[in-house]
């Protein structure tokens, strides 16, 4: 005796379909769930991403505060222009050493052939 399928007159072609229907609106509803993930954790992050840029431009409005201060104290050796510039050129001169620090640590995690272990 046979044991009874769930239809019996169903051929292989129609149950092909029917899995492929089905994986298709799994992988469907899997997008949607990590959609609706990421929204969620974009929306709960927002006071952070305001926090965070809002002490970003807060230490930005320091450093230019102590980089006038500077002018303002070298301005009675080097007169205000030169003192201008001389702040100018060590300002530029660190933040090129910083921005080259930062490639290089940009480029050592994103290279796939780094032998560095975190």
């Amino acid at each position: 005796m046979l044991a009874p399928g769930p239809d019996s007159d169903e051929g292989i072609g129609t149950l092909f379909t029917r899995l492929i229907d089905d994986g298709g609106r799994l992988i469907r509803a899997e997008i949607e769930l990590y959609r609706q993930m990421s929204i969620h954790r974009l929306l709960r992050s927002r006071l952070a991403v305001v926090l965070a840029v809002t002490a970003i431009l807060l230490i930005q409005g320091s450093v230019v505060a102590l980089l006038v201060g500077f002018a303002l104290g070298l301005a009675r050796w080097l007169g205000p222009v030169g003192a201008g510039i001389a702040v100018c050129i060590v300002g530029l001169a660190v933040g090129a050493l910083l921005l080259r620090a930062a490639a290089k640590s940009f480029a050592a995690a994103v290279d796939p052939e780094s032998d560095d272990a975190p």
